[in-house]
C-alpha cells in the first residue's frame, strides 16, 4: 500500500461522505505526517452504516472480499494486492 493508493482511497470515501478513521500503521503515519515505514495494508474502521456503501464502491473499482468477518471485521484485495 503505497501513499498515492492511501489518498486514493480516502478521497473516493470522502466523494462518497463516509465516516471513517484510520487505524493501524497508516493511521499512525499520518498522525507524524510522514511514512515512517513501508505498509502492506491499510486498516479503515468506518461507521457500521456506511460500510455496505464502501463496499460497493470498492466493488466497482476491482475489490473483491478475501474474508467476511461482518459485522465486525472485513478484508478486501484488488488485483494488484492492494
Amino acid at each position: 500500500m503505497e501513499e498515492r493508493d492511501l489518498f486514493g482511497l480516502l478521497d473516493l470515501l470522502d466523494e462518497i461522505a463516509a465516516h471513517y478513521w484510520l487505524d493501524g500503521g497508516w493511521g499512525v503515519d499520518v498522525l507524524l505526517g510522514a511514512q515512517s515505514r513501508a505498509h502492506s495494508d491499510l486498516d479503515v474502521v468506518l461507521a457500521r452504516s456506511d460500510v455496505p456503501r464502501v463496499l460497493d464502491l470498492l466493488a466497482a473499482g476491482g475489490f473483491v472480499v478475501i474474508r467476511d468477518w461482518l459485522p465486525t471485521s472485513v478484508a478486501v484485495r484488488d488485483g494488484q494486492g492492494r
